[in-house]
């Protein structure tokens, strides 16, 4: 499973220390869900968060990543775009 991964990033970063990860996300678009979902490149933004808060990371964020005409919540122009994601690790961590 990914978390493992994640989980070596938390054990090793110091205590306070914030890890970021950027990556691609799963696309909105039918026939491009097709292509991503054959390849299993695109996670969905909901599983970073998740895989950040398994491994013990504490506030976890989300940024989605685009050119500037494409902020918003809405993901309705169906293009594939990325996301940064970054978690600290607490004060209170164990290694």
């Amino acid at each position: 499973m990914l978390v493992s991964g994640f989980k070596e990033a938390y054990r090793v970063l110091k205590i306070g220390g914030k890890a970021c990860l950027i990556g691609p996300v799963h696309p909105t678009f039918w026939l491009f869900q097709f292509f991503a979902d054959m390849w299993m490149l695109f996670p969905k933004e909901d599983w970073y968060i998740e895989w950040f808060k398994k491994a013990g990371f504490k506030d976890v964020k989300l940024k989605r990543i685009g050119p500037k005409w494409y902020r918003g919540l809405r993901r309705q122009h169906r293009l594939i775009m990325g996301c940064s994601v970054t978690g600290v690790k607490p004060l209170s961590a164990w290694s």
